[in-house]
């Protein structure tokens, strides 16, 4: 096998000196012009890549910023990806996508490959199985800045990014009653975790406050491909005139099931949700909608953690960026 070439190689073949090769390769403006184009060309030639571990060891940065998600899916994650990586990139910021397929286990796992990384920073959010923060002590014990985004835990020693998901459902169930609905369905994920705790919240706040008291339920989903289904049996025993759905996932299995059942809405139904504002653009009618974009939730997220970087921060924040309500065509 080839030996890998290393700075020290280039600074013998061209005569130099290793600090000289070195500032040549960055650009530094006390290197000449002549100089660094030798330095360059000869590094192209061989093939030569900055050892990261060993820039790490001199400069104690990485410039890279781990991501730990649950899942990839067609909601929310590639837009909060975008905002998240077109913000590193303008820092000079390279950014590692781990994937944790909803585990615990993995969750933990990719938390030490990240310290081992020497990563600069970890954005995380939380898999539907985590339920206490223990497994990333490591990080925090190590000072590596954490910061939970959208999925998130309560807690008191990371700092936490999301939207308030207790006002964004109540202000969507306050819409529906506001519009005379008698008969309200909020279906929502994963019990289990604390975003649908929350949502689940405004929704029943919404509903108790309301002088009218109109009727309603709540049901649960731990996979949304279920949501179709258990609609059939639902509205076969009982009617309703209204239905909030706390994500896009959820949405778009709802919307199926009443198109399937000629529901037509919103004159025989009302349909509302919370959502990244491109799914309610591709259904008809448009659906109303309170406004969660993931690339504005990325683009915070990561300026947030180029602020801890550059200056040391050392507080820890719940941090609760507001939506908007979104009229369109379905309530």
């Amino acid at each position: 096998m080839k030996k890998r070439i290393t700075i020290k190689d280039l600074a013998k073949m061209l005569n130099l000196s290793i600090s000289t090769v070195s500032r040549a390769l960055s650009d530094h403006p006390d290197i000449s012009s002549e100089t660094k184009n030798r330095v360059t060309a000869l590094a192209e030639s061989m093939n030569y890549s900055v050892d990261l571990h060993a820039k790490f060891m001199r400069t104690h940065e990485s410039k890279s910023i781990a991501l730990i998600i649950p899942e990839i899916n067609a909601f929310f994650s590639p837009d909060l990806i975008n905002g998240i990586i077109q913000t590193f990139d303008a820092a000079d910021y390279s950014v590692v996508i781990l994937q944790t397929n909803n585990s615990l286990a993995k969750e933990a796992e990719m938390a030490k490959y990240s310290l081992n990384m020497s990563v600069d920073g970890v954005l995380i959010m939380l898999s539907n199985e985590t339920n206490d923060l223990s497994h990333l002590e490591i990080l925090r014990k190590t000072g590596i800045p954490t910061l939970l985004i959208d999925k998130t835990l309560p807690n008191e020693d990371f700092t936490t990014i999301k939207i308030d998901d207790i006002n964004a459902s109540y202000t969507a169930t306050q819409k529906l009653i506001q519009r005379g609905r008698k008969n309200i369905l909020g279906i929502f994920g994963n019990e289990n975790l604390e975003i649908t705790k929350s949502r689940i919240l405004g929704f029943q706040r919404a509903i108790y406050e309301s002088p009218d008291q109109p009727k309603h339920d709540f049901i649960t989903f731990k996979s949304a491909s279920s949501v179709v289904p258990t609609l059939t049996d639902i509205f076969a025993k009982r009617a309703y005139d209204a239905i909030f759905c706390m994500s896009d996932e959820i949405l778009v299995e709802t919307y199926y099931f009443l198109s399937s059942q000629g529901y037509k809405i919103p004159e025989n139904i009302s349909l509302i949700a919370i959502s990244d504002g491109k799914t309610p653009y591709f259904l008809y009618p448009k659906i109303s909608h309170i406004y969660h974009s993931g690339f504005g939730l990325g683009k915070i997220s990561a300026n947030y953690m180029l602020d801890i970087i550059k200056n040391d921060l050392d507080h820890h924040f719940n941090i609760q960026i507001p939506t908007e309500y979104v009229e369109l065509g379905s309530v």
